[in-house]
């Protein structure tokens, strides 16, 4: 008994510290998931000791109605997810504890809860990998003529003069 009290609040504390800033329906069950797999495993060592009666007890804790207040709005939401993502699949099981004690907590809606959940690492990489690179463009060096009487004048003059020096060259006797 003394062991179960030990764990429970243990794990209390360990989520309190979580939900202090998780912010996603994904975040919570993540951390959930890590807290099941961890009951289950302290819970092969104990005799008459059952999981899910750890959980609802940890979640029914008072220091934690306040954090799971903002996922009491979300309850199908977060069962739709549990079933969904295969990532929550150790939640499975202990979907009708999660829903009894988020159902007995009165909702307080919060707009900073995210109900998507984000795309894997893997899935953000690989878009960031296939995404079309535009390519640089070097600056273009454009000319602006202004052409005027003066200017065709000049041009003409300086293309009379090269021509003339090159029949010089050409032509000189040698």
């Amino acid at each position: 008994m003394l062991a179960r009290n030990y764990m429970v609040e243990k794990f209390v504390v360990e989520l309190a510290d979580s939900l202090s800033y998780i912010r996603s329906i994904d975040g919570f069950l993540v951390k959930l998931g890590t807290i099941v797999v961890s009951l289950e495993d302290e819970c092969r060592e104990i005799s008459n000791c059952d999981p899910a009666v750890l959980l609802e007890n940890i979640l029914m804790h008072e220091k934690l109605s306040r954090y799971l207040s903002r996922f009491s709005c979300y309850i199908d939401d977060i069962v739709d997810s549990i079933n969904s993502d295969p990532r929550h699949k150790v939640l499975r099981k202990y979907t009708d504890v999660l829903r009894s004690v988020l159902e007995r907590i009165k909702c307080v809606e919060s707009t900073e809860i995210e109900k998507t959940t984000p795309p894997a690492l893997w899935v953000k990489e690989y878009k960031e990998q296939t995404r079309q690179v535009k390519p640089i463009h070097r600056p273009v060096l454009r000319f602006k003529l202004n052409i005027n009487t003066e200017s065709i004048l000049t041009m003409i003059l300086l293309a009379s003069i090269i021509l003339y020096i090159i029949s010089l060259i050409i032509y000189l006797p040698k």
